[in-house]
């Protein structure tokens, strides 16, 4: 009973390394850079952002920018004349 169990596991573990390296010969890294996606040594570096104390720039076009939505400021149509409900404390 108990070499059965243990013919059981290992059979197991070999199954697992096996789909494992099967799957890091379809999909390993060899593949990567024909499907489109460049390795990290062929990629153009990007400038780092400049910092000036508190500000912070990127360079046109830096991937961080593609998170920011610019849009312009919306006015209210009348002044605020009631109070903010509120207390002080």
């Amino acid at each position: 009973m108990k070499r059965r169990l243990v013919l059981v596991v290992l059979v197991v573990v070999a199954a697992a390394g096996l789909a494992a390296a099967a799957a890091w010969l379809l999909w390993g890294p060899r593949h990567q850079a024909a499907g489109g996606a460049a390795p990290a040594a062929q990629r153009a570096p990007e400038a780092p952002a400049a910092t000036d104390g508190n500000t912070l720039r990127f360079q046109p076009g830096a991937a961080q920018l593609a998170y920011l939505k610019i849009e312009p400021a919306a006015a209210s149509a009348e002044p605020l004349i009631e109070a903010l409900p509120g207390r002080v404390a």
